[in-house]
């Protein structure tokens, strides 16, 4: 939804306040979640790896998409992290679910992010050839194995706890709306004048292994204004009679108001 705004000028101003930023937070997780959801259903739907896989573009795409999966997924949580979700706090209701996060972390860190784990095996083999009871060197050969993905039977499970992970963020995002709602319904004009115009600053190389807090306190990168809204949470009672008729770009988005 998108507020008409004629003839009241339009100011963005970020709003730089823990809560604020545990909010921004969370919806970066579920832009990452929402984006391993349609990673993982398109692999196990269309290219989940099975014998006799052919190793051209198939295999190519199939193991790609399982990487970026479970990078994505993994990458939401973590103990330590009070930015991230907590795995027992997300999925200490299900059975088994330390194990299997085990394993998904397993597999992100030997095979997906490293490449350190048994998951990739290279060998060299000696061909040896015996003659007259001795064995001689003939040349030598690479043997290799490398672990694809998972067959598509795996999935349920795995979309099960994606599905799960949105559903916690989910309320967690609903709770700190809550919070920044109120911050911001009570915030007063002069307030408002003080707090730093919003702008997307795109990082430049030096900064891209910068936090996100770092960067935005050194202040370098490249200046962009902002995109267009696809919805707005509004005052209650405020700007009420400025609304427009025009529809969301996704229906599923909705008002706090």
């Amino acid at each position: 939804m998108t507020i008409d705004a004629t003839p009241y000028p339009e100011h963005h101003k970020f709003l730089i306040t823990p809560e604020a930023d545990a909010l921004a937070e969370l919806y970066l997780i579920r832009g990452d979640l929402r984006q391993a959801q349609r990673t993982l259903s398109l692999y196990f739907e269309k290219y989940a790896y099975a014998e006799g896989i052919d190793q051209g573009d198939f295999a190519t795409i199939s193991s790609s998409l399982f990487r970026d999966g479970i990078l994505l997924f993994c990458a939401c949580f973590s103990t330590s992290d009070p930015n991230k979700l907590n795995p027992k706090s997300t999925f200490g209701h299900l059975e088994n679910w330390e194990a299997y996060c085990r394993r998904l972390l397993d597999i992100r860190d030997s095979f997906v992010a490293h490449n350190f784990g048994p998951a990739r095996q290279h060998h060299i083999v000696v061909i040896a050839l015996e003659a007259d009871g001795e064995l001689v060197p003939a040349g030598f050969v690479e043997v290799f194995m490398r672990f694809a993905g998972w067959i598509a039977a795996e999935g349920n499970q795995l979309l099960q706890y994606v599905e799960v992970a949105l559903e916690h963020v989910a309320q967690r995002i609903e709770d700190a709306e809550q919070s920044v709602y109120e911050t911001v319904a009570a915030i007063t004009a002069a307030e408002l004048a003080a707090l730093p115009d919003a702008e997307l600053t795109i990082p430049d190389k030096r900064d891209l292994r910068s936090s996100r807090a770092a960067f935005r306190a050194h202040g370098r990168g490249e200046r962009r204004p902002l995109p267009p809204r696809r919805w707005v949470q509004t005052i209650e009672g405020e700007l009420e009679s400025l609304r427009s008729n025009q529809p969301r770009d996704n229906p599923n988005e909705r008002d706090a108001s």
